[in-house]
């Protein structure tokens, strides 16, 4: 199989849309606001008809809880974790894929990556992503690949790490 290349800069808000692609899949945000708000209203429902303040204090928390931990993961991590690393990603990448692993270069490194360094990936509408084995993950842009090499890159993942974790 012959290479696949890809060269890119990612822009800050296409990192912070990845970034929330992956939370996706680690957090259900439907499921969870809905438990969120369902334990607030739950604790209102209690302060206002029973005895056991207590109780309804603790549902509404709760929910806060819940809902804060929500709109920390989606909105602010994602920018916090780009401006933490802003000099490497705002750099131009050039990445090849091959069937031994990937090849990449960035500012100042040139680096190779066997497959065995990833546990999984996804692929969605706008991009790749490469779960390192449980600390972090490599975005690349759909954009960034030409005519035909989408398909191969996707087939190239599935046969080395197995079919995509789209959820």
């Amino acid at each position: 199989m012959d290479a696949i290349e890809a060269q890119f800069t990612i822009t800050r808000n296409e990192y912070v849309r990845a970034m929330r692609r992956h939370h996706r899949t680690r957090i259900q945000p439907v499921r969870d606001v809905i438990g969120g708000v369902l334990a607030a209203l739950a604790g209102a429902y209690v302060l206002s008809s029973s005895e056991s303040k207590l109780l309804g204090y603790i549902l509404i928390v709760l929910g806060v809880i819940l809902l804060s931990m929500i709109a920390y993961i989606k909105f602010i991590i994602p920018a916090k974790i780009y401006q933490a690393a802003k000099r490497k990603l705002s750099s131009e990448y050039w990445i090849q894929f091959r069937g031994d692993g990937m090849r990449f270069r960035y500012s100042d490194v040139d680096s190779s990556l066997k497959w065995s360094v990833f546990s999984s990936w996804l692929r969605d509408n706008e991009f790749y992503i490469l779960y390192h084995d449980g600390i972090g993950c490599s975005v690349i842009p759909r954009r960034a690949l030409h005519d035909g090499e989408d398909e191969r890159l996707s087939e190239l993942l599935t046969s080395v790490l197995g079919p995509s974790v789209n959820k």
